[in-house]
């Protein structure tokens, strides 16, 4: 292989147009020379797929051989929403809209959504849900295998029920009318 194709293998590229409705993610390119090249296809691992925003337009290209028309797409080249500051061994899963998955160096996973919710898992094995609005919503029943522990109040709309018993429907028997107080439920 001479050394103009050797020279030629890796390449800047600007992207002038990405399609991510074909089975592979393709784009339009150009070198930075000035070389278009239309329907490149994108390299992407198994399980991930992602269309760049339009103010990442720097890639960088293979063309298998130094060939023009052999070109694929290797990586985009962020730098307006890569996340800064990463210590060593560190990942993080990103979009321009402020999602993040990161595993950092303490061995945490930490998921945080664009308005700030959070959800941590600790490297002691805890996990702490902190979401932005103050308010952790479940849709559907929650069922719990261990005790559930609070530091502040518990309010319900509807009844509560410990076993058969109803804190809104159970009676106590043997109790008269007046000022005095029942023993507990029965």
């Amino acid at each position: 292989m001479s050394a103009d194709r050797v020279m030629g293998l890796i390449r800047r590229v600007l992207r002038m147009r990405i399609k991510t409705s074909t089975p592979g993610v393709q784009a339009d390119i150009e070198s930075l020379a000035g070389e278009p090249h239309r329907d490149v296809e994108v390299a992407e691992s198994y399980g991930e797929t992602a269309c760049p925003p339009e103010d990442v337009l720097e890639g960088l290209g293979l063309f298998v051989g130094g060939e023009s028309d052999h070109g694929m797409v290797l990586a985009w080249l962020d730098r307006v929403h890569r996340p800064t500051g990463l210590e060593p061994g560190e990942t993080v899963r990103y979009s321009m809209f402020g999602q993040r998955i990161k595993f950092d160096k303490e061995g945490q996973v930490l998921i945080t959504d664009g308005t700030g919710s959070t959800v941590q898992m600790l490297a002691n094995g805890d996990i702490v849900c902190t979401p932005s609005s103050g308010v952790m919503k479940v849709a559907g029943e929650l069922e719990v295998t261990g005790d559930i522990r609070g530091g502040a109040n518990m309010h319900a709309i509807l009844d509560v029920t410990a076993g058969p018993r109803s804190l809104q429907n159970h009676v106590h028997g043997g109790v008269e009318p007046g000022p005095a107080n029942t023993g507990v439920a029965i």
